[in-house]
């Protein structure tokens, strides 16, 4: 599963709301790291870049142990190795 097919399964409505929470929370540091680093954030647009940054910060929170042990069932079993 690539990285942007891994994000919409993440915002589909049948991901659990944990899940969600990890998505949102990666969207939004993804989104600041792009300002911080110089480029801007189009709200809806999803580079590249915008990627990148978000599934670097979706494997930090999973490797945080503050997920639950379903949470990370999810993302491993969609090929996320953190």
């Amino acid at each position: 599963m690539s990285t942007k097919e891994l994000f919409e399964a993440c915002i589909d409505n049948e991901a659990p709301l944990d899940v969600l929470n990890v998505c949102g929370s990666a969207a939004d540091n993804a989104a600041s790291t792009i300002n911080e680093n110089g480029g801007k954030f189009v709200q809806g647009h999803f580079t590249e870049e915008f990627f990148k940054f978000w599934m670097l910060t979706v494997e930090g929170i999973l490797s945080s142990g503050e997920t639950s042990p379903e949470t990370v069932e999810w993302f491993t079993s969609r090929g996320v190795n953190f």
